[in-house]
């Protein structure tokens, strides 16, 4: 398997985490319970700044290279930009709805939980979406040269929640998945 898909499934197990942890909060929500509007909100955050800018333009680069090797193949996989930009307008949405809370402003409890069970579901979706479509097939077509290309057109910019240097804005979600998986990381 190339590296790229390594990383990018690695990718997909730590946004796996988050959406756990965003979930965990969109249900106490909807429960009357208390919530960690801050872990909320760095959730948030941490989709904006890594997934929507770094990760999927990785996979936007896979499938154009797909697209010169296997336009057939390319096209049955089009869609994955498209989800791209919804999830990215999504996940803003999403943070004007907690931001909202947050200044306690008057929203229904329904209008956040939804978009936020919505927002999880979506991203699920696309995520298995990729790995059983995308992953496999640019692993069968792509050559080498293909692969070493799009590491050397990526810009490898480290995880702010689960890179081995963590941005510090980060560390109450990273606490907060640490001990969701048992385990305790350091700096």
């Amino acid at each position: 398997m190339p590296v790229v898909i390594r990383s990018l499934l690695q990718d997909h197990a730590n946004t796996s985490l988050l959406l756990e942890a965003l979930e965990r909060q969109i249900d106490a929500f909807a429960a009357g319970e208390a919530v960690d509007m801050g872990l909320l909100q760095s959730c948030l955050e941490y989709f904006a700044s890594f997934p929507d800018a770094c990760h999927h333009p990785k996979e936007d680069l896979i499938l154009e290279r797909l697209r010169r090797r296997a336009p057939d193949k390319a096209k049955e996989l089009s869609r994955l930009e498209e989800e791209h930009r919804e999830l990215a307008e999504a996940t803003a949405t999403l943070t004007r709805l907690v931001d909202s809370i947050v200044r306690e402003e008057e929203l229904p409890r329904d209008t956040l939980v939804g978009a936020g069970r919505g927002y999880v579901d979506n991203y699920r979706r696309h995520m298995a979406m990729e790995e059983q479509a995308l992953f496999q097939v640019a692993a069968e077509i792509l050559t080498p040269e293909d692969w070493l290309e799009v590491g050397e057109a990526i810009y490898l910019r480290t995880d702010p929640v689960f890179g081995d240097r963590y941005d510090a804005a980060f560390a109450a979600l990273r606490a907060d998945i640490d001990a969701m998986a048992g385990h305790s990381r350091g700096p």
